[in-house]
């Protein structure tokens, strides 16, 4: 690699999110800090494009995929690492609907 895809990576790397599901609660990991969500704070999750909203009772949260692989016009979300093994991105959003006992919508606009 050159030194350019090198700092990028490394870049990439350091900005990283990472998802810690538990029985009662997810965490957010990102390099400036951890915030943890119960699964019963959340109200709605709606898909908005490629991005799944999370509305809570205070606040909110956005969680989108890390990056997508374009070819032409066609746009598909690359996965997350679970367990060391990629699955698709929407999976991360169905397990936590699961576990928060919600339906996922669609947004209509």
């Amino acid at each position: 690699m050159g030194k350019s895809a090198v700092a990028d990576v490394a870049h990439l790397a350091a900005n990283a999110t990472e998802y810690s599901l538990h029985d009662d609660h997810f965490e957010v990991v990102k390099p400036t800090g951890v915030r943890t969500i119960s699964y019963a704070e959340i109200t709605t999750i709606t898909w908005h494009k490629s991005d799944a909203h999370f509305d809570m009772e205070r606040g909110g949260l956005k969680i989108g995929p890390p990056a997508f692989i374009v070819s032409g016009t066609i746009r598909a979300p690359i996965g997350w690492l679970r367990n060391g093994v990629e699955v698709p991105f929407e999976l991360l959003i169905t397990e936590i609907a699961a576990r928060a006992g919600l339906e996922i919508s669609e947004d209509k606009q």
